[in-house]
C-alpha cells in the first residue's frame, strides 16, 4: 500500500498583536487538538507575521484525500472565533497599504489562505525536509507554550529564542567533547555577529549580557531535554526524542555538521518568530558570550 500523499494548507490569521495570546492559546491550540483527534494532521507549523498587517501564519500538513474537509474546518472554526471572541475593528483609515512593504492591508480579525509560500520547508539543506519540517513543529508546539504565558514582544522573542539554542547545544552533548561543541558554538554565533551591519546594535547588545549575565547563564543551564513538557497530544510526539533525532544522538560529530544544524535552527527562529536584525544581534551576543564563561555538562 502506498503511504498517502501529503498536501500543505497555508492560512493566514489577521488579528492584533495584543490578541496574539488569545488567538494562540483558545483558538489555534484547540483548533489542533481537535484536527490531530479526527487523525487528520500530519505535521504543523507556527510562524508570526507583520507582512500585510499583524497575523499569525498557520502551515498544517493534511492527508491529500482529508485536505478539503480540514480547509472547511478551517474557515468555519476560526471565522467563528474571531466572532465569538475578538471585538470588531472599525478603522477610519484610508490608506490601507503598509507603506513600508507596499503590501495590501488585509482586514482584521480574518481568515485568508495561501498569500505565502510554504516552499521554505519543502527544500532540503542539511536537514531532511521530513526533520526540517519536524524542527519546526518543535517551535511551533513550545512557541504555543511560552506565549501562553508572555506577550510576543521583542524581548520575550529573544528570550524564547536563547533559550531555544540553549536546549538544542545541551541536547548535542550526548557525544563528543562538551568543549569542543563549546567552541564551534561560539565561533558560529560570533561569525554571524561579524556580519552585523550596525557596530552600534553590538555594543547595545554587549551591554545587555554584562547587565544580564547571570540570569542568562542560569537560562542556559536550566534548558534541557528533560525538562520540556507540552499541552499538545499527538501519536508518537515526544519533544524529547524528536529534537535528539534531530540535534543529538549522531556517532560522529564534526565542525561542519554543528554549523549546519545551528544554522537551519537560525532560520527556523527567525522566520517562525518574524526576528528583527537587532533582535538576532542580541541573540547572537547573548549565546556567544554565555558559551564562553559556562560550562556544557555532561549527559544533558
Amino acid at each position: 500500500m502506498k503511504p498517502n500523499k501529503q498536501r500543505l494548507l497555508s492560512i493566514s490569521l489577521f488579528c492584533p498583536k495584543k490578541n496574539w495570546k488569545s488567538l494562540m492559546t483558545r483558538g489555534i491550540l484547540e483548533f489542533l487538538k481537535t484536527e490531530i483527534a479526527k487523525q487528520h494532521l500530519l505535521n504543523f507549523n507556527i510562524e508570526l507575521s507583520y507582512t500585510a498587517g499583524e497575523n499569525i501564519r498557520l502551515i498544517l500538513a493534511v492527508r491529500q484525500h482529508s485536505a478539503d474537509i480540514v480547509s472547511k474546518e478551517v474557515d468555519s472554526y476560526f471565522n467563528g472565533f474571531f466572532r465569538s471572541v475578538m471585538r470588531p475593528i472599525t478603522s477610519k483609515k484610508k490608506n490601507r497599504f503598509d507603506l513600508n512593504t507596499g503590501f495590501l492591508l488585509f482586514p482584521t480579525n480574518s481568515v485568508q489562505y495561501g498569500i505565502f509560500s510554504t516552499e521554505s520547508l519543502k527544500r532540503k539543506l542539511f536537514l531532511t525536509v521530513k526533520k526540517k519540517m519536524i524542527l519546526r513543529e518543535i517551535i511551533s508546539v513550545l512557541i504555543l507554550e511560552h506565549f501562553k504565558t508572555n506577550p510576543p514582544s521583542n524581548l520575550e522573542k529573544i528570550t524564547f529564542s536563547f533559550s531555544f539554542f540553549s536546549l538544542v547545544i545541551n541536547s548535542m552533548n550526548t557525544t563528543g567533547s562538551p568543549n569542543i561543541l563549546r567552541q564551534v558554538a561560539i565561533h558560529f554565533f560570533e561569525h554571524r555577529l561579524s556580519q552585523a551591519e550596525h557596530p552600534a546594535n553590538l555594543e547595545l547588545a554587549q551591554e545587555a549580557y554584562v547587565e544580564n549575565s547571570e540570569y542568562l547563564m542560569k537560562l542556559f543551564q536550566k534548558n534541557k531535554v528533560s525538562q520540556i513538557s507540552s499541552r499538545i497530544k499527538k501519536p508518537a510526539f515526544e519533544i524529547n526524542f524528536r529534537l535528539l533525532d534531530i540535534v543529538g544522538n549522531q556517532k560522529r560529530r564534526s565542525e561542519s555538521n554543528v554549523n549546519s544544524i545551528l544554522s537551519e535552527i537560525d532560520a527556523a527562529l527567525g522566520r517562525q518568530l518574524s526576528l528583527s536584525v537587532n533582535s538576532q544581534i542580541f541573540i547572537n551576543t547573548f549565546i556567544a558570550e554565555t558559551l564562553k564563561v559556562v560550562v556544557v555538562p555532561d549527559n544533558c
